[in-house]
C-alpha cells in the first residue's frame, strides 16, 4: 500500500497503472494500525530499551505511530515521508505541538550529524512520547472494527488477466 503512496518511483509499468487503485480498495485501517503498532512496538522494545540508543532507531518507532494517528484522522494510506506526516501535525495536535514537535525536529538535525551507528543517550520528552502512544495505540488497533475485505476475487480476476496477457 504503502509503494503505491511513494513519492519515489524507480521504474513503473503499465501494469501498475491498473494494479494500483484496485489495491488501494483493500486497505484497512485496522490492519494498517496493527502493522504500525507492531513496528513501532518491536523497534521500541529491541532498541530503545537500552542505556545508549542509535538515534535512527527512534524514527523507526515515532513514523510507525505517526503513521497510526494519521490513519484515526484521515481514515488513509499515511504518507511515507516522515517530514510529511510531521508537517501535517504542526499545530494540529496538541500532544506534538510545541516541545515535543521542537524535540523531534532536533532529532532530524541531530541524525543528519551523527555517524549511523553512534550510540548516544535517550531524549526523555521523545522516549516518554513513543512509551505513551504505544499504549495508547494498543488500545486503538485491539478495538478497531474489522474492516478488511475478505473476497479477494476482483484482486485475484485482476492478477489473473495480468499474468496471463
Amino acid at each position: 500500500m504503502e509503494w503505491a503512496k511513494s513519492p519515489i518511483v524507480y521504474r513503473k509499468s503499465d501494469k501498475w497503472d491498473i494494479i494500483a487503485p484496485v489495491v488501494m480498495k483493500y486497505f484497512s485501517e485496522k490492519a494498517s494500525l496493527n502493522h504500525y503498532y507492531g513496528t513501532a512496538s518491536s523497534t521500541y522494545y529491541k532498541s530503545l530499551t537500552t542505556d545508549k540508543v542509535k538515534y535512527k532507531k527512534y524514527f523507526y518507532a515515532l513514523r510507525p505511530l505517526l503513521c497510526c494517528r494519521w490513519i484515526e484522522r484521515f481514515h488513509e494510506i499515511p504518507p511515507m515521508r516522515f517530514d510529511e506526516l510531521l508537517r501535517l501535525f504542526d499545530g494540529t495536535d496538541s500532544e506534538l505541538s510545541g516541545e515535543l514537535l521542537a524535540e523531534i525536529n532536533r532529532l532530524v538535525d541531530i541524525k543528519i550529524e551523527t555517524e549511523e551507528s553512534e550510540l548516544n543517550d535517550h531524549i526523555p520528552m521523545i522516549k516518554s512520547f513513543i512509551e505513551s502512544e504505544l499504549e495508547k495505540q494498543h488500545e486503538i488497533a485491539d478495538k478497531a472494527e474489522d474492516d478488511r475485505i475478505k473476497d479477494f476475487g476482483e484482486l485475484n480476476e485482476l492478477f489473473r488477466g495480468l499474468v496471463i496477457r
